[in-house]
């Protein structure tokens, strides 16, 4: 399962065009990896994918959000989609994802507490090139 799920992280953040860490970081800080994970507004799995993406972006089914690829395709689309909106700026982007998927209030202590956490997990996800 930890293979399929690394694929599936690495194949859906590469065709996002993500930093791998950033979706790592993401995943950890939202969700601590369950894929069952439901947060109080509703955001699900992996990714904290809020249930009204799905009839936005998606077939209108809520439950395909509990699937693996399903859930961090939507994550990493809305990740690129904040990226994009914000010109680039990661910090920004997190800011959004989080307050739109969580639905939290911009200000929110608890959006500034799940975005550090996700740069702080990013770090700890980040590749560093060996010395040979």
């Amino acid at each position: 399962m930890r293979k399929e799920i690394a694929q599936t992280i690495w194949y859906e953040a590469r065709r996002a065009s993500l930093d791998l860490g950033l979706v790592l970081g993401s995943t950890e800080a939202l969700s601590g990896f369950r894929k069952y994970a439901v947060a109080p507004n509703g955001a699900m799995g992996y990714m904290a994918v809020n249930p009204a993406w799905v009839s936005k972006i998606g077939n209108g089914d809520v439950s395909t959000l509990m699937h693996l690829q399903t859930n961090f395709r939507f994550g990493c689309v809305l990740l690129r989609h904040y990226l994009d909106e914000s010109k680039g700026n990661v910090y920004t982007a997190v800011t959004k994802y989080v307050e739109n998927n969580l639905g939290l209030a911009p200000g929110n202590p608890q959006v500034a507490a799940v975005v550090n956490n996700t740069f702080a997990a990013q770090a700890r996800w980040a590749y560093v090139e060996q010395a040979k």
